[in-house]
């Protein structure tokens, strides 16, 4: 990472608060992934206090053309709730909705993954419910050749939480497996060999869900899904 950006990131929300370690950017990878290894780290990592932060990060990024990759909520929070506060920032896109704009045009050679292998798609709440994201996943799915888009009885905006969000992970934990195990039967009731969704603590918690009911089902991210295409 340039160290004038670096410097600047620095200048916005305290060098205390900006890391370039190993571990941290490991921790923070935006691969985000449980399942596929190697992962793929940041470059930076920047813990912002507050909105006008998230607002300059984002505005310092714009400049110097930086992907930034928002945890998990991130999306829906700098896309739908900043800007209600008044906070001027960039175009805010969840990466699937960006990766579904190359795929449209077509810049990526995709390759056969699982021949035959049926895939549902789990909506994550806060990309879903929150921001409006449900075709883009599930059109990256469709794109990559070789496996089959089924969908659970609950879907889109009647998707069954898996468990893992508004802090019931942390209050809970077990109920918190339970329910992802519940939206794991669901996916094989409708004979789905990979669940996939677009969200680090979804795919976390339904592997925990699947692991709880010792079911075979492979859980994934959809860009993780995608990238094992592209090999």
């Amino acid at each position: 990472m340039n160290e004038k950006i670096v410097k600047r990131l620095e200048d916005i929300v305290g060098a205390e608060f900006v890391s370039t370690r190993a571990d941290a950017l490991l921790t923070y990878s935006h691969t985000a992934s449980m399942a596929v290894k190697p992962v793929i780290p940041a470059v930076v990592v920047v813990r912002p206090a507050n909105a006008t932060e998230v607002s300059q990060i984002l505005q310092t990024a714009n400049k110097y053309k930086i992907p930034v990759t928002p945890r998990s909520g991130g999306s829906s929070l700098q896309g739908e709730d900043y800007p209600k506060l008044g906070m001027e920032l960039p175009e805010v896109l969840h990466l699937t909705e960006a990766l579904q704009e190359i795929i449209k045009g077509k810049k990526l050679k995709l390759n056969l993954v699982d021949k035959g292998a049926k895939v549902t798609y789990h909506d994550p709440c806060h990309l879903a419910r929150a921001t409006g994201v449900y075709d883009d996943p599930r059109e990256i799915i469709k794109a990559i050749p070789g496996v089959e888009l089924v969908e659970m009885e609950t879907n889109r905006e009647a998707a069954m939480c898996c468990g893992a969000g508004g802090g019931l992970r942390s209050y809970d934990a077990e109920l918190s497996k339970k329910m992802a195990a519940d939206r794991v039967k669901s996916a094989e009731d409708i004979d789905a060999k990979i669940i996939a969704t677009a969200c680090p603590f979804c795919e976390h918690n339904l592997i925990a869900g699947a692991e709880l009911i010792n079911s075979s089902i492979r859980v994934v991210d959809v860009v993780d899904l995608l990238a094992e295409s592209l090999k």
